[in-house]
């Protein structure tokens, strides 16, 4: 279980996992901060060790505080960069699947996806630099009209493709509330009408049986067994 919030989230639901993205997609920025930053101190430097290059004369003082400003800059840069990557996550809760991208320094969209509308997850490694280094990206598709979901730079892919899936289904179950079916009791063979009662459970008699037994009777049965029965009654005695 994970403490953090992302925005909007109800009190109810619980964060399960955060996972950021690998720090290679970070790569190129800051070997280019770098290179410029080098550049920059490296270029003060001769200019400062040969002010007569350019036409216009600058103290020593002044290369100083150019190139100090230079590096501050570059370490804002790297700052707001390590900021930026950190602020870019996706956060898998018991309820949704949220991605929240950091664009820039004041820009930010939070996308949600709810778990009930997930169809299919799937990861994807593609290069021997993705195998190596263990990233990738991951894709879920969702369903009717809604956007599918793809997250890049994903580490370790295959372990977070496995999660959604488990947290999927276990949303599943506990939303759609499924119960085993339970056999009905068989009945207690000390009753004195056991043979009655497994009689009956055995042969059920249905409407259609009763249909079929009165239209099997044959005409003028029905006179005579009445008759039978008037026969068969005794008379009262009379004093």
């Amino acid at each position: 279980m994970e403490n953090y919030h992302y925005p909007g989230q109800p009190a109810d639901e619980v964060t399960k996992r955060v996972i950021y993205k690998h720090i290679i997609s970070i790569v190129p920025f800051l070997v280019a901060t770098v290179i410029v930053g080098v550049a920059v101190v490296v270029g003060l430097s001769y200019l400062s060790m040969n002010p007569n290059v350019l036409p216009i004369k600058f103290s020593a003082g002044l290369f100083s505080l150019v190139g100090f400003g230079v590096i501050v800059m570059l370490l804002l840069m790297l700052v707001a960069v390590v900021w930026i990557w950190r602020a870019n996550k996706i956060v898998v809760t018991n309820q949704h699947i949220v991605d929240i991208d950091q664009i820039g320094l004041f820009n930010k969209r939070v996308s949600t996806l709810t778990l009930s509308r997930i169809q299919d997850v799937s990861a994807r490694v593609r290069g021997p630099l993705q195998t190596v280094l263990g990233y990738g990206n991951i894709n879920v598709q969702t369903a009717g009209e809604d956007r599918n979901f793809e997250f890049d730079y994903v580490p370790n892919p295959y372990d977070l493709e496995n999660y959604i899936l488990e947290v999927h289904k276990q949303f599943y179950n506990q939303d759609s509330g499924v119960e085993e079916d339970v056999a009905p009791p068989r009945p207690s063979k000390t009753d004195s009408g056991s043979a009655v009662s497994n009689q009956a459970i055995s042969n059920p008699i249905t409407p259609s049986s009763k249909a079929g037994k009165t239209n099997s009777l044959q005409p003028g049965e029905d006179d005579f067994n009445v008759a039978e029965a008037a026969g068969s009654q005794k008379p009262p005695n009379q004093t």
